[in-house]
């Protein structure tokens, strides 16, 4: 099979191919059931894009007079750059590693209220994550609920057996230290002070790193839970 230099093409000679019932040599696109399929955008228009994504480079409007596409382009293929993103993380769940490694866990909410005032809006999401100290790695989960049942059993699933975690004082983590994994459960009472001044612990660590994260999702797309999972 050879490449055609007259079109984006494979021509393929074989005999297997040349004696097909509808005869003559076979043509293929190049892009034929691959990741470019179906888009009249170039490759190098493509693998910039997705470069300006993933550094986090300019807004849509510099990124469409840039490249020189539309605003639906960029949409579109952004979405696509996150749904392989989604995928792979799926396929690979990160994992907080085990003994001697320090985990601190926390639920923020991504939403607020109307100019800052009034009611809850009914779209509300909690945001449930994990901060690995040393190494940065991180997890981050939309959930409805942040009850025992909820927290606890992404905990068991993210983070390994006889890692220490650290919390505040909210009721879902009260049952961590009878897990069957073997935690080590440190706390700290945020209304009373920053660190535990009997063990040390605190949550310093994943404060700006979920402070970064909300800043990053509402920069780019306001908080719209769908993009968000």
């Amino acid at each position: 099979m050879t490449i055609s230099h007259m079109a984006s093409k494979w021509r393929c000679f074989r005999r297997t191919c040349r004696d097909r019932p509808s005869g003559g040599i076979t043509l293929v696109r190049i892009r034929e059931g691959s990741f470019f399929d179906r888009t009249t955008l170039t490759e190098a228009k493509i693998f910039a894009l997705s470069y300006f994504w993933l550094q986090d480079i300019g807004s849509v409007a510099t990124k469409e007079y840039e490249l020189g596409i539309s605003h639906g382009s960029v949409a579109y293929w952004e979405q696509r750059f996150r749904d392989v993103c989604c995928k792979f993380f799926r396929r690979n769940r990160p994992v907080l590693d085990g003994f001697g490694i320090t985990v601190e866990v926390d639920e923020t909410l991504v939403t607020k209220r109307r100019h800052n005032c009034g009611p809850w809006t009914r779209q509300h999401q909690w945001l449930f994550g994990g901060y690995e100290r040393g190494s940065g790695n991180s997890f981050l989960f939309l959930v409805r609920r942040r009850d025992a049942r909820t927290l606890l059993k992404l905990i068991t699933k993210y983070i390994r057996p006889g890692t220490t975690i650290i919390s505040d004082l909210w009721r879902a983590y009260n049952g961590m230290s009878s897990l069957p994994q073997g935690y080590l459960h440190l706390t700290v009472n945020h209304r009373m002070n920053f660190d535990d001044p009997n063990s040390g612990a605190h949550t310093k660590h994943r404060v700006p790193h979920w402070q970064k994260f909300k800043a990053l999702a509402k920069r780019k797309y306001g908080i719209n839970s769908r993009r968000l999972s």
